[in-house]
């Protein structure tokens, strides 16, 4: 005998535990503008980042908790169909609808799912509800019950009305001296089940505004322990290209941010060596200057004067003035090299 059972879930309740999640996301992945600030950047990356696995874990959770629910749910409604057909199934074979119509009436009080059984011919024989019973004698061929009658076993889930009144129909054969007798079929609203996810989707929800609460202070934080070390810099640097050279972070950071920071100071601390010496050679070359101009003006001042008419001091004065202007070249020499390292 064949048997087939189809336990996917109809394409409106994966939409129903999704669509809140898929939602959540786009608005995420919608975001386009970022504030400028490295701080609110990173915070901004962090909670988007947890708020996007919270959302994605309760997806998951809903639809498997969905998913286990219904199943259990199909199991336990296959196991009353199972009893129910054993039941019926020898007064079926012989004819006898009445005791079967009779067992089903029983059957409603001990059961809370709807239940309707039909002969061999797909005829309706029984029912647990009223309205049903007004069918009988009439063909049935609602959801499952044609499947059941040739063998198969079935399980599936389908919209009645919306998406909030889904329906889990199991229908099998009604086998008496290994032949089909007739089939039942036992239906389910899951409305207590969409409650349980509802509750455990506010759950959820709840869960993850705590999260993110967490996640956005530990992000903050996070953030700026980067981001304060960076704005000292970012400030001290601005105070070099001024002309304050000395300067000096006093943080204590840890990490590549402290390693950034100790470089900064001791680069900080060559810089304000190199200007010290830099002005300290800039006055030794300033008075070397003044020195040779003032003893080049003096030797000048004394040929003028008719110091050429004695041969040795004219001789002497005149190396003193070549002397002094190698000097000047030295002078200068050194001047362009200070002016490159500068």
């Amino acid at each position: 005998m064949a048997s087939a059972t189809d336990w996917s879930l109809p394409p409106t309740t994966s939409k129903r535990t999704g669509a809140g999640t898929l939602a959540g996301i786009s608005w995420l992945l919608g975001l386009v503008w970022l504030p400028a600030g490295l701080r609110a950047r990173l915070t901004i990356a962090f909670v988007s980042l947890t708020l996007i696995s919270v959302l994605v874990f309760a997806f998951v959770v809903a639809g498997t908790v969905e998913r286990l629910l219904v199943n259990r749910l199909a199991q336990d409604l296959v196991a009353q169909a199972g009893l129910i057909a054993g039941q019926v199934a020898e007064d079926l074979a012989s004819g006898d609808q009445r005791t079967v119509a009779r067992a089903l009436v029983l059957i409603d009080s001990e059961t809370t799912a709807r239940g309707l059984v039909v002969d061999a011919q797909g005829e309706l024989v029984g029912a647990t509800e009223v309205e049903q019973r007004e069918g009988l004698g009439r063909r049935n061929d609602d959801v499952g019950l044609a499947a059941a009658l040739s063998g198969q076993n079935v399980s599936v889930v389908l919209p009645r009305s919306g998406p909030e009144s889904e329906v889990l129909y199991v229908a099998q054969p009604i086998v008496w001296d290994g032949n089909v007798v007739g089939a039942i079929r036992l239906s389910y609203t899951l409305l207590d089940i969409e409650a349980t996810i509802r509750q455990l989707n506010i759950g959820i929800a709840l869960g993850a505004i705590a999260i993110v609460a967490v996640a956005a202070a530990l992000s903050a934080g996070l953030a700026s322990a980067i981001t304060t070390p960076i704005r000292a810099l970012s400030h001290a640097t601005r105070l070099q290209a001024a002309g304050a050279l000395d300067q000096k972070i006093e943080m204590q950071t840890t990490g590549e941010i402290g390693e950034l920071v100790e470089s900064f100071n001791q680069t900080a601390a060559q810089l304000h060596e190199f200007e010290i010496a830099r002005r300290e050679f800039a006055a030794d070359i300033s008075h070397e200057l003044h020195a040779l101009a003032s003893a080049m003006e003096t030797a000048a001042q004394a040929l003028q004067h008719g110091a050429d008419r004695e041969a040795a001091l004219r001789d002497r004065l005149v190396m003193g003035l070549v002397s002094h202007t190698r000097r000047l070249g030295r002078l200068a020499d050194d001047l362009l090299e200070l002016a490159r390292l500068e």
